[in-house]
């Protein structure tokens, strides 16, 4: 058990090395990339993992802690740029993107400018943003649902994202044999909102085919040799403390992956050009093909490790 956790120590130092050495790609303020999707993506998805780091602080080493801080340096002066925070205020529907940034970074370092930001905008971002899909309906309440608990100290928006949960795919039939690729995602993507990315128990009608299909769909991308949805499903193994067997198989195999260089790969399904690490077109290329499948490996890092140390939430 000892060796496992330090294993997985030291694969969260490479990757977090790597993202810190890959820092310049994932500035929206860079070269015009303020209106580019992927780019605002990026920094993003970089501040839902640094939300989870602080979260689950005490499951770092103080080494590792390190360079999390040190990326966290980076992304600051980037959210108090008015050339980022003012998108929210000139067109909501930016909210998604942006606000959820600035959410994620309040949950862990208070700014009274930010606060008064999303103070002015987050009741208004539910009635604005045009969402059909339940789980993206449930990724935008997760957002609100976070401001709400920095905010007002409470935790009441959580109900609106419980009854989203009832129209979706959590209360499907799980027909996995015809699952796509998307409907893994809306899956995994669920249960971290609705878990709140294992701080609180699930309660559903589907209980037992949500397991069910958790351990069946971990199995299938561990053949499949697909990493990010892997790493996806390992994080929500770990949350709902659900098969550690299983759980560990996918764990060696997900850090086998892991390149020399501390990055994970990205699935051969990928759109984007596929590049040999000995054979890159250019960096932003390879960090752009590559970055998703990495935070998703780290944030899998800190839930592992979490789970090791005898923490979780079960499926109820």
């Amino acid at each position: 058990m000892i060796i496992i956790t330090m294993n997985i120590i030291e694969s969260q130092r490479l990757a977090l090395k790597w993202i810190y050495e890959s820092l310049k790609y994932f500035s929206p303020l860079d070269n015009g990339a303020i209106n580019d999707p992927n780019t605002n993506k990026m920094f993003n998805e970089l501040h839902l993992f640094l939300f989870l780091a602080y979260r689950n602080r005490r499951h770092f080493t103080i080494e590792n802690f390190e360079i999390v801080e040190l990326i966290s340096q980076f992304t600051e002066p980037i959210l108090l740029n008015p050339r980022y925070y003012e998108q929210i205020q000139i067109d909501p529907h930016c909210f998604r993107i942006n606000g959820s940034s600035i959410i994620f970074y309040l949950n862990y370092k208070n700014n009274r400018k930010l606060e008064s930001i999303i103070k002015r905008t987050y009741k208004t971002a539910r009635d604005i943003t045009p969402e059909i899909i339940p789980f993206r309906k449930m990724d935008l309440e997760y957002n609100l649902y976070l401001a709400s608990s920095y905010l007002n100290k409470d935790g009441k928006d959580y109900a609106k994202m419980q009854n989203i949960s009832k129209t979706s795919i959590l209360a499907s039939k799980f027909d996995l044999i015809n699952f796509s690729i998307s409907e893994e995602y809306a899956l995994t993507h669920s249960l971290f909102y609705l878990s709140d990315f294992g701080e609180r128990p699930i309660f559903t009608d589907n209980n037992d085919e949500i397991e069910h299909s958790l351990l069946t769909l971990t199995l299938k991308n561990i053949l499949a040799n697909d990493m990010d949805l892997l790493g996806e499903y390992i994080i929500n193994l770990c949350n709902l403390n659900i098969n550690n067997e299983v759980c560990d198989i996918a764990s060696k195999t997900l850090f086998k992956s892991q390149r020399k260089d501390g990055s994970f790969p990205a699935p051969k399904r990928s759109k984007r050009l596929q590049h040999g690490i000995n054979h890159r077109v250019n960096q932003k290329d390879y960090v752009n093909q590559n970055y998703h499948v990495t935070l998703v490996a780290l944030i899998a890092t800190v839930f592992l490790i979490k789970s090791k140390n005898g923490d979780g939430q079960n499926i109820k």
